[in-house]
């Protein structure tokens, strides 16, 4: 656009890129109850979590070498995350602490969405002076691994 004095507007172009291997995009609920989103640029680290539970095993009539000892009943695993955003001001680190409000959210993966739930968010400051601000939400699937019963 150019006025009568002959100013020129600036040219502005977006670059949208609808998924990226390494972001993690995080959808959620805010306190007017619309959706929210956001995506992660920064590192992922990911951490396997494994619980079992242990049982005596029971003794039959007659006695066996076999019948001793304990059994597993139940594998559990579950993986946990921690993302972090680029640096970031002030304003945007406000909008992300605004998904602590609910430990319910939704993540988004080639068009899918998978339920997680927000363990920790918090605020990483760097230096005192410049204030550069990072974002970390640690969160994990909603839904546990089970393994074997009996």
């Amino acid at each position: 656009m150019i006025n009568d004095t002959g100013d020129v507007s600036e040219l502005k172009r977006f670059n949208i890129v609808d998924s990226c291997g390494s972001d993690v995009r995080v959808h959620w609920c805010n306190n007017l109850g619309k959706q929210d989103s956001y995506t992660f640029k920064g590192n992922k680290i990911e951490t396997l979590n494994h619980k079992a539970k242990n049982y005596l095993k029971a003794l039959p009539i007659t006695y066996a070498t076999s019948n001793r000892g304990s059994k597993v009943m139940q594998n559990i695993s579950n993986s946990s995350f921690e993302i972090f955003t680029e640096s970031i001001n002030k304003n945007d680190y406000e909008f992300l602490a605004s998904m602590l409000i609910n430990k319910n959210a939704f993540i988004e993966d080639s068009g899918s969405y998978y339920p997680i739930i927000i363990e920790d968010g918090s605020k990483l400051i760097r230096n005192e002076l410049n204030v550069p601000i990072q974002f970390k939400l640690v969160y994990r699937f909603a839904n546990d691994t089970k393994g074997l019963r009996g």
